[in-house]
């Protein structure tokens, strides 16, 4: 008997439709938090809650960024500039958009 084996590789880190539906509900969960914490804090006069949403929207902003750069991880436009070139640039956008 030969011994046979077969080895089922594959990375799931290839799908870009569960990556690109967790980032839209991730993203789309926290604007509707930002903008029920915000008016919660406008109509009971709460800065700290306006200031927390305002915060809060910031980490949507950083949830965007990774959006965007799996998107051009996906479309292979790091390939110009290389991976750790790629991964400072983005780094620098989201660093200079705070």
């Amino acid at each position: 008997m030969s011994n046979h084996h077969h080895h089922h590789h594959h990375n799931h880190f290839n799908d870009k439709t569960k990556f690109s539906k967790a980032f839209f509900v991730a993203t789309t969960l926290n604007i509707v938090f930002v903008i029920i914490e915000y008016l919660w804090g406008f109509f009971s006069n709460s800065t700290s809650l306006m200031a927390d949403a305002s915060h809060n929207l910031s980490d949507v902003l950083g949830l965007i960024f990774a959006w965007f750069a799996i998107y051009l991880w996906f479309q292979k436009y790091y390939y110009f500039i290389g991976i750790t070139e790629f991964n400072f640039v983005v780094s620098c956008l989201w660093f200079y958009c705070l």
